[in-house]
């Protein structure tokens, strides 16, 4: 009895301290609570650190166990704008643009690509249709770029998942390397291109 009350209590102090080891940091989390976003670690990568840089800030990355890929992301909430617009509605002294415009997004989208890139290679619209059944997100894009040195590192090579949900925010998904092949065979897998989602709402939520 005391050698099974003993390996119990190891198991739990492991699995304790695997926890611990993988804890997500709180600039992240509360991204993810404010965009309502949802995170799942893919399977064959590790917890890398942030490349402090000019352009684009970013809460997370991790790097591929298998290849020279790093994966980051970045969330970009929209409630604290939205409410000043709000206020500025009853304010005379404050003018303010209605930050939850479709445009809005596809111009926050496009200004965070161009931030990071050297060049655009090339730069496509999710459809509606893909969007919501992949990322529950209304819309968003796909780019190709070089990146800029102080982004990308030693990396060639940036493709850009951006998904955006109206009334909340947008989700960036930046994949680094120097193959685009490699890129796209590790993006095409489910656990890595959908480990960055909105969470889905009933429909109760969806009529409010």
């Amino acid at each position: 009895m005391k050698a099974l009350l003993a390996t119990a209590i190891a198991l739990m102090l492991a699995v304790r301290g695997a926890s611990s080891q993988t804890e997500l940091p709180s600039a992240f989390t509360d991204g993810m609570t404010r965009t309502k976003i949802e995170f799942a670690m893919p399977a064959g990568f590790t917890p890398s650190t942030i490349a402090e840089n000019p352009h684009m800030n970013y809460e997370y990355a991790i790097q591929c166990d298998t290849s020279d890929i790093e994966i980051r992301y970045a969330t970009r909430p929209l409630d604290k704008l939205i409410d000043s617009y709000k206020k500025s509605l009853t304010d005379s002294t404050r003018k303010m643009v209605n930050p939850d415009q479709p445009n809005s997004y596809v111009t926050i989208d496009a200004a965070v690509t161009y931030n990071i890139s050297d060049k655009i290679i090339s730069k496509v619209s999710l459809g509606k249709e893909f969007a919501q059944r992949c990322f529950n997100a209304d819309g968003g894009s796909l780019t190709w770029s070089t990146p800029r040195k102080e982004f990308g590192l030693d990396h060639k090579l940036c493709m850009t998942l951006c998904t955006y949900k109206y009334r909340i925010g947008l989700a960036f998904i930046f994949f680094l390397g120097d193959d685009a092949d490699v890129i796209s065979q590790l993006a095409a897998r489910e656990d890595v291109s959908r480990s960055f989602r909105f969470v889905e709402e009933s429909a109760k939520q969806q009529m409010e």
